[in-house]
Formats: C-alpha cells, sequence, structure tokens
C-alpha cells in the first residue's frame, strides 16, 4: 500500500519534469540580444477633430493629481450648483431674530443665591446660556434678556 501512495506522488512529478523539459528543448537555447538603446517614445496621434463632452471630463479626471490640495475657496467665488439649478439669489439682511428660549429644568429657590439647571447646566444670575443673560430666577421660572427682549420661561 505505501508504494502506491508513493507512484501517486511521483508519477505526477515525473511527467511534469518531462513536459518542462520538452518545452525547454522546443524553445531552443536562449540567445541574449546586445543591449540597444530604447527606441524615442512615438509622438502622439493628432486629436480629434470633435471630443465630446464625456471624453473631456474624463480625460480631466484621469490627468489631475489625486494628491493634490484643492485650492482654498474663498467669499468672493461663488458656489457652483451642482444639481445645474440656477443659484438662488443671495437674500437681502433681515433683522435678527431671537433664538429659541434655552430650556429650563430645574429651580433651586435658596433666598441667598437662587440657582436653576438649564440645558443641562448649573446658571446662576447674570450667566449667559445660549447668547441669553439670565436676569433673574424666582417661583415665575427664569428671566432671560436678549437684545433688550425680555422672555420668563418656566420649567
Amino acid at each position: 500500500m505505501a508504494l502506491q501512495g508513493s507512484r501517486r506522488v511521483v508519477y505526477p512529478l515525473l511527467l511534469l519534469a518531462v513536459l518542462a523539459a520538452v518545452m525547454v528543448r522546443a524553445r531552443g537555447p536562449r540567445r541574449i540580444a546586445p543591449a540597444t538603446p530604447a527606441p524615442a517614445p512615438a509622438t502622439p496621434p493628432a486629436p480629434a477633430a470633435f471630443v465630446s463632452p464625456i471624453e473631456w471630463q474624463v480625460s480631466a479626471t484621469l490627468a489631475r493629481n489625486p494628491f493634490e490640495l484643492a485650492p482654498p475657496l474663498d467669499a468672493a467665488t461663488p458656489r457652483r450648483n451642482p444639481v445645474g439649478a440656477p443659484a438662488a439669489p443671495a437674500a437681502a439682511p433681515r433683522a435678527a431674530t431671537p433664538p429659541v428660549a434655552p430650556r429650563v429644568q430645574i429651580l433651586l429657590l435658596d433666598p441667598k443665591r437662587p440657582l436653576a439647571i438649564v440645558e443641562s447646566r448649573r446658571v446662576a444670575i447674570g450667566d449667559t446660556v445660549a447668547g441669553h443673560r439670565v436676569a433673574a430666577i424666582d417661583a415665575r421660572g427664569v428671566t432671560f434678556e436678549w437684545n433688550g427682549t425680555v422672555r420668563i420661561v418656566r420649567p
């Protein structure tokens, strides 16, 4: 039995060796060509008279360096709309609208120093939360001032 197992391995290897020898003999001895200078590069063909926009886009994409940083955008350069719709005209500046008042969660009414938990932060009178200044903390809620506007927010 051991002899049959070795035949299974030896015969395919012997067959590969014979095939390799036949291929080398059929090809003949290797000839090394003398060193010759490299041929001059062929001139590129003249561009076609019409280049489709897709071909132009592909050639421009392939020609750019992917590792080169894009030039910085400045405010004066309008951005191109990728969808192709005309860009909306710039809106005239409007009067500042008050932002949404901060959310009051808890009132801590200590007579000496009242506190409140607003937007998960502990605040006292005079602190600023989201642009709103805390003007007062009492039983009615927290009084916020923003740009001269007074707003009372309850928990």
